[in-house]
């Protein structure tokens, strides 16, 4: 009675070290197909097009406003003309050495992004510290949304940084 337990026991052993081996072939082979065939299907086309993404940033952008298509807060007219004592304001420019430079209502910012595809990170914000009380409140939202960016969207002439899923800041290319 002992012995054909014993071998019982070992066959059921057998049976599921075979099934164990047969598991982990399957996984290192899709392990190696799945990311082989996720790379094989991004074409020139898509490269050239996330490069040509990348290349239309480098501008010079004027912000328009922010918020989602049901609820925009557009940046008083004031605020997108020139001003005499502070020059441009609330403003971004991206540079090709992943840096970027801007004003808000009073302060110049300078920082460092990355940037892949259609993603975005600010990394830093760096910023004068000019105390004042006019766009005070559209410079807390414009840092705030900048440092949350996540994703960007250009058509034409407009820039669309993306700081949740339906809410962005809007742009305009203003040359450079």
């Amino acid at each position: 009675m002992i012995l054909p337990t014993f071998a019982a026991e070992n066959i059921l052993t057998i049976k599921i070290l075979s099934f164990m081996k047969k598991l982990l072939f399957i996984a290192i082979v899709s392990a190696i197909i799945i990311p082989c065939t996720f790379f094989a299907s991004c074409s020139d086309s898509d490269e050239a097009s996330v490069i040509a993404n990348r290349t239309e940033l480098y501008k010079y952008w004027q912000l328009i406003g922010y918020g989602s298509e049901t609820n925009f807060h557009e940046i008083a007219a004031e605020y997108r003309q020139k001003d005499e004592t502070y020059g441009n304001r609330f403003y971004l420019v991206f540079n090709r050495d992943g840096s970027f430079g801007g004003r808000d209502a009073i302060n110049s910012i300078h920082g460092t992004y990355n940037c892949e595809g259609s993603r975005i990170k600010i990394n830093e914000i760096v910023s004068t510290l000019i105390n004042y009380v006019q766009g005070k409140e559209e410079s807390t939202a414009f840092l705030s949304h900048l440092r949350a960016s996540t994703t960007f969207v250009i058509s034409g002439n407009r820039l669309r940084l993306y700081y949740s899923k339906d809410e962005y800041m809007s742009f305009e290319a203003m040359g450079r």
